[in-house]
């Protein structure tokens, strides 16, 4: 929600009100109301539905990844680590993970 939303719906309202008070009955007004109302329950809906839908793809790659850049992703995103700090503990990880060993029978 941004400030001209916020200042059309205090509009409105005041609107709404002024016909209260005068015992005035204009549809368009209520249904002007009605319709902003309308418009931010369903951004708010979007909004909610998006962040289930980022936290399913984040516990996802924990539950895949627990050891490496799932789990930390997830950590990242519950600690609210701005996205712009995440190289700085991904290269963390890099280094804390010991190098996979080296078979023998890929030497010879």
């Amino acid at each position: 929600m941004n400030l001209e939303t916020i200042k059309n719906l205090q509009t409105s309202l005041k609107a709404l009100e002024n016909q209260l008070i005068n015992h005035q009955q204009n549809r368009a007004v209520v249904e002007n109301v009605e319709g902003q109302i309308a418009s931010l329950k369903g951004q708010n809906d979007f909004n909610l539905l998006q962040g289930i839908k980022k936290n399913l793809e984040l516990l996802s790659g924990a539950f895949c990844d627990e050891k490496g850049l799932g789990k930390l992703n997830l950590m990242l995103h519950n600690a609210k680590i701005p996205p712009k700090y995440y190289d700085i503990f991904y290269a963390m990880l890099a280094q804390a993970t010991p190098p996979p060993p080296v078979s023998n029978s890929a030497l010879y």
